[in-house]
């Protein structure tokens, strides 16, 4: 199995997305066709594009505007918040100062058997217009989000990632 696909798998489980079975929940356990998991990854992709531009349109509302009120949002360092109120007071310096801004782009996403469970996964940056002049590139990574289907949209339930250090005259776009 592909090393971000368990990873996913791994965190789906741990969140409990597993419960109990119950007649709906067997029948959603069959494996999807192969046409019904591209189509859901590619929705997947959409919805993570979709949460880039409200993002970079609103800033925090944006950001927040996709979290489930259950969301825990992961650090590699160990720290965990875990719920909308604590996401948003632990994101909230990132989008404060109205200079910086997050970028993202979702390279690839997957989906689980039930339909209503999938990850995305990309690469980041956070930018910093300094004095007023294009906007510098300070920090990069990559990320995993894990998704939920609540009704007709995607929600996110887990977000990580890890960043790798740049220094304000590296712009080149690299990762």
């Amino acid at each position: 199995m592909h090393g971000t696909a368990l990873m996913a798998t791994a965190l789906l489980l741990a969140l409990g997305c597993g419960t109990a079975p119950t007649a709906d929940t067997v029948a959603a356990r069959a494996p999807l066709s192969a046409s019904a998991r591209l189509a859901g990854e590619r929705e997947l992709l959409a919805a993570d594009a979709a949460f880039q531009q409200d993002t970079l349109a609103r800033g925090l509302e944006g950001w927040m505007s996709w979290y489930a009120d259950d969301a825990v949002r992961m650090e590699i360092d160990g720290f965990v918040a875990r719920g909308r109120d604590a996401i948003r007071a632990h994101d909230a310096p990132l989008f404060a100062d109205g200079r910086t801004t997050l970028h993202w782009e979702p390279l690839e996403a997957g989906l689980q058997d039930d339909g209503r469970h999938g990850w995305t996964r990309g690469r980041y940056e956070i930018r910093v217009a300094f004095d007023g002049q294009t906007p510098k590139i300070v920090a990069r990574g990559h990320y995993l989000t894990i998704w939920r289907r609540t009704g007709s949209a995607w929600r996110v339930v887990l977000d990580t990632g890890v960043q790798t250090a740049v220094t304000q005259d590296d712009d080149t776009g690299d990762t």
